[in-house]
């Protein structure tokens, strides 16, 4: 099975965004068919699981989070999975107050945002875990 794999990915290549194939389907990776097969679970975790560990990583390296425990540096993190990092990079003064370790001023910058207003759960619950440092 190995040779077979490495001769199909010698004939497709690979591509890491998605793109239309020769009969129309949206493909990724080694000709995937994405229209067809989609992603399983399983896959869809391990994805998960590397970008978050990529979100952390850069939020580590722009971001002072030693005052940061592991609830909170996950709540960090699920922002800037849900707004994408530069949108976690638009709130500055959240930003500064977790280099600060003012956690209880969090909350005023992200509840007046649009983030909160689109998903209101969410955000009560990432911003209690910023401010208490629990899991919520």
């Amino acid at each position: 099975m190995k040779r077979a794999l490495e001769q199909i990915k010698k004939h497709e290549g690979f591509n890491r965004h998605p793109y239309s194939n020769d009969s129309n389907t949206l493909s990724i990776g080694y000709g995937r068919k994405l229209d067809t097969l989609g992603i399983s679970q399983e896959e869809a975790e391990v994805l998960l699981a590397n970008d978050l560990s990529f979100l952390q990583n850069i939020i580590q390296i722009s971001v002072n989070t030693k005052k940061c425990n592991s609830p909170r540096m996950a709540a960090l993190v699920a922002l800037s999975y849900n707004l994408g990092f530069d949108g976690l990079m638009n709130f500055k003064r959240t930003l500064e107050s977790v280099e600060k370790g003012s956690f209880d001023c969090i909350s005023s910058e992200l509840l007046h945002s649009h983030w909160a207003r689109k998903a209101p759960m969410r955000a009560v619950e990432l911003i209690l875990q910023m401010e208490t440092g629990k899991w919520q």
